[in-house]
């Protein structure tokens, strides 16, 4: 079967997410030190709502709207945190952290 961690968006910005029951959104479960979605600002708790206006209602959506945003350098993500709802700025991490050329 499918290796679940390659499901998972975390390595790319640094955060775990999980289906909610509502559907309004995916959970953020865990932030990753020094990651893009750390330096955006997201926190544990949050409901990551929307990317670049787009609804997300599962990890699916999400997965398929950051790929739709390979090439991009920033996205936009709406997450609800406390009752209010905040707009994070994304620097989509690139393929290649670091090289020697």
């Amino acid at each position: 079967g499918a290796n679940p961690e390659h499901l998972n968006p975390e390595p790319r910005l640094g955060m775990r997410v999980e289906d909610r029951s509502d559907k309004k959104g995916v959970t953020v479960k865990k932030v990753t030190a020094g990651s893009a979605a750390d330096a955006a600002g997201f926190k544990a708790g949050d409901v990551l709502s929307a990317i670049d206006g787009d609804q997300v209602s599962s990890v699916d959506d999400v997965l398929q709207a950051l790929q739709s945003h390979q090439g991009d350098d920033t996205l936009k993500a709406t997450v609800d945190r406390d009752g209010k709802k905040k707009t994070l700025e994304v620097e989509m991490p690139g393929r290649h952290q670091s090289a020697d050329l």
